[in-house]
């Protein structure tokens, strides 16, 4: 568990996320529980993967709580995406993915729609819509934003992107 007096980030998931989760889900809130590990660049591929098999290990009834997962200002990037498809999967009740402002291209978001639209399509709806925040993602426009919500929109409920068009100078 620790490497020279540290914990490794392979065990920050496990030992350090997942008991205060646990706790919190424990207390079925009537508005559920929001994850958020926002703001962490050292959060990437490996720390979603151990959070999906961690969430795996849960009971589904405990994992139904669990209404808004923040990832934004993280250090993901399209690696993370397959993990994220297998958390979307775990989590019945997710209403809320925040993933803006990380490394995830045009690219990892048309896999990411691709993957939602194959588990969650019109013939096998999900129990209400996941809205997914796409702002300032790396690599990918308000244009390819906008192609995703249109071409997933029976699964994705709304993607947002913003782009600043003027600047202020206060000199």
């Amino acid at each position: 568990c620790f490497e020279r007096g540290k914990m490794t980030k392979s065990t920050v998931v496990r030992d350090v996320v997942m008991p205060r989760l646990v706790k919190a889900l424990g207390q079925k809130l009537e508005k559920g529980v929001v994850l958020s590990l926002a703001k962490n660049w050292a959060w990437k591929q490996k720390q979603t993967v151990e959070l999906a098999v961690c969430l795996k290990e849960l009971d589904e009834e405990l994992r139904g709580s669990l209404t808004q997962l923040w990832l934004h200002h993280t250090g993901l990037d399209d690696s993370a995406v397959p993990a994220l498809v297998d958390i979307v999967t775990l989590l019945p009740g997710l209403r809320e993915l925040h993933l803006s402002h990380t490394g995830i291209s045009k690219d990892g978001l048309e896999l990411l729609g691709e993957c939602l639209s194959t588990l969650y399509g019109a013939d096998r709806p999900r129990d209400g819509h996941l809205y997914v925040n796409a702002a300032e993602l790396e690599g990918a426009t308000i244009e390819d934003v906008e192609h995703f919500w249109e071409k997933h929109q029976e699964c994705v409920s709304v993607l947002c992107h913003v782009r600043v068009k003027e600047t202020t100078s206060f000199d």
